[in-house]
């Protein structure tokens, strides 16, 4: 028994001798593979493929019915590439700091160019944006010799991506924009962008695609669409607020798309992402600032014998609003004192009237078109601190004396820091776009059909008509008749009245405009004035504004139910 178990024990060692000297031969290559084979029959993987080299790597893909996957190599071991890092490409610092705002050209289009110039680099940024008295609208941006990156200002991996761009693209491009959202970039030398929320088309010059880039979906939250394109009137005391922030919202979205491009493979790209990263930059640096884009789209308009006087040496651009009428002259007077400056004004993209730099007092008439809505002032300061100057635009016409409507009772602006100085605002749902025939213009022309819509205390049916007076009673009649004269604004949808001065609450006006917000169709109500008790006048808004609202809604829903989608005018 005992020699047989020997014998057997013998061989099982001659066995093992024999195994080790095959392993030795083949090397650990096949041992590692059918090691792998093993455990994936072991764990039953059916959708998971694993194939494990422990002398190099492992690599494994999940597949799904819903997921396209591309396929990998059939090369075992394989090192997967590496998921590329997020870009944040910042150049908000190492843009010129010192843009300031040297001229405003009004167009008779609807639209004014404003004008931003970097004394040190020479860099200029051309906005065009809305007129006033009318939403925010960012319609495009021209860049110009905007090359000049102060590097030291980037973190080592933006200044990395620079390197691998081409900065000189940024020397000259420009910016579209649709409803305030990104829709097309061209740069300097001919090669774009073209965008949608969720795609941008990179084309060479001669319009051929070059890449697709897909956006995620998520970058774009309902907060910052909302934020984005929701319509804000610039007369509203938030104002420069309001479009400091839809400008941030504007640069947060334009700057995603910006980082997603600026992480391609490709050049070209490459470099629409810079520029794109650049227009981010730009437009966050234009708030707050008193020469910032934000701050200009909120100022008034110079009105007619406003007198506008400066202490020290500055460049001021104003827009100067033309009242309506025919046959209209604007009479420009003005003077430089004993330090010569320079005067000069713009309309449709053309010089109108330039003087100086020159001393003394001067006047100067000009004819203005007849569809003319404002005309850019910018007076040139002198440099010498010293330097004073003034002036003031007096209007005439075969419509107008010096006052809107030809009524020299109305008051066009207010003195706020009056004790009686008072505002106030109220907004109103009227219909919903799920409603057929919910829109703007058919709200709007619902409201100047008649004049209970536009003012309280009326309930005569009558249609409202451009620089008509109406008769309101705000004590019952017991002050007497208080007058309002109305003008009428078809293109921005909205009325003005203006008070006249047997209106108890003189002087003062309201403006009542139909806009769009979240799929529903409002009424936005705002008024000032310095007339008598302002602190009532304020407090009570909501409900008397309130109250003509619900008779405007009232009767735009009771057309709508019986199917009148049209109101003539």
């Amino acid at each position: 028994m005992d020699s047989k178990l020997r014998l057997a024990m013998s061989r099982f060692r001659v066995l093992i001798i024999g195994f080790i000297g095959f392993l030795a031969v083949v090397g650990p290559t096949i041992l590692n593979k059918t090691f792998s084979i093993f455990l994936c029959g072991l764990l039953s993987f059916n959708s998971v493929g694993l194939c494990a080299n422990f002398n190099n790597s492992a690599y494994a893909t999940l597949s799904s019915p819903n997921t396209n996957i591309t396929k990998p190599s059939t090369k075992i071991g394989q090192i997967p590439r590496a998921r590329k890092p997020n870009i944040n490409l910042d150049l908000q610092q190492a843009l010129p700091q010192d843009f300031l705002i040297t001229t405003q050209m009004p167009f008779s289009s609807g639209n004014r160019e404003v004008f931003l110039i970097s004394p040190s680099t020479k860099a200029q940024q051309i906005y065009t944006i809305n007129l006033p008295n009318a939403s925010f609208q960012l319609y495009g941006i021209k860049f110009q010799n905007l090359a000049a990156i102060d590097e030291s200002k980037l973190t080592p991996k933006n200044r990395l991506i620079i390197d691998t761009t081409k900065p000189e693209n940024l020397n000259n491009f420009h910016v579209v924009f649709q409803n305030n959202k990104l829709s097309k970039i061209v740069l300097a030398d001919g090669n774009q962008g073209e965008f949608t929320e969720t795609q941008a088309l990179i084309k060479s010059p001669d319009d051929q695609i070059i890449e697709i880039i897909d956006f995620p979906q998520a970058s774009q939250t309902e907060e910052t669409l909302i934020a984005t394109t929701k319509p804000m009137l610039l007369i509203s005391s938030s104002c420069n607020q309001n479009v400091s922030s839809k400008l941030v919202n504007i640069g947060d979205i334009v700057g995603e798309k910006g980082n997603k491009l600026s992480s391609s493979e490709t050049q070209i790209t490459r470099n629409v992402g810079l520029a794109l990263a650049a227009t981010s930059a730009a437009l966050k640096n234009n708030i707050n600032s008193r020469q910032s884009l934000s701050i200009a789209s909120c100022e008034q308009a110079v009105q007619c014998n406003e007198k506008r006087v400066s202490g020290a040496s500055e460049i001021r651009s104003n827009l100067f609003e033309i009242p309506r009428g025919t046959n209209r002259k604007v009479t420009l007077k003005y003077e430089f004192f004993d330090i010569p400056d320079t005067i000069e004004l713009y309309l449709d993209g053309q010089t109108i009237h330039s003087d100086g730099p020159k001393s003394g007092e001067y006047e100067k008439t000009l004819d203005l078109p007849n569809n003319a809505e404002y005309v850019g002032v910018r007076l040139i300061g002198n440099r010498d601190p010293k330097t004073r100057w003034w002036y003031v635009i007096s209007c005439s016409g075969s419509a107008i004396a010096n006052a809107l409507c030809g009524d020299d009772e109305i008051q066009t602006s207010y003195d706020d820091k009056s004790k009686n100085y008072h505002k106030y605002e109220v907004e109103n749902e009227i219909c919903s776009l799920d409603t057929q025939g919910c829109n703007i213009d058919f709200v709007f022309r619902v409201m100047v059909s008649n004049k209970q819509f536009i003012a309280p205390n009326h309930l005569r049916q009558k249609k409202v008509e451009h620089c008509q007076t109406t008769n309101l009673y705000i004590a019952m009649g017991i002050s007497g008749k208080d007058t309002i004269r109305t003008t009428i604004n078809k293109q921005n949808h909205s009325i003005t009245n203006y008070t006249r001065k047997n209106h108890l609450l003189h002087p003062g006006k309201v403006t009542r405009k139909i806009f769009e917000k979240n799929g529903k169709i409002y009424v936005f109500t705002w008024g000032e004035g310095t007339g008598i008790k302002p602190d009532l006048n304020e407090k009570a808004s909501g409900f008397i504004w309130g109250r003509v609202d619900k008779e405007l809604r009232f009767a735009v829903r009771l057309m709508l139910s019986r199917k009148i989608y049209s109101v003539p005018e």
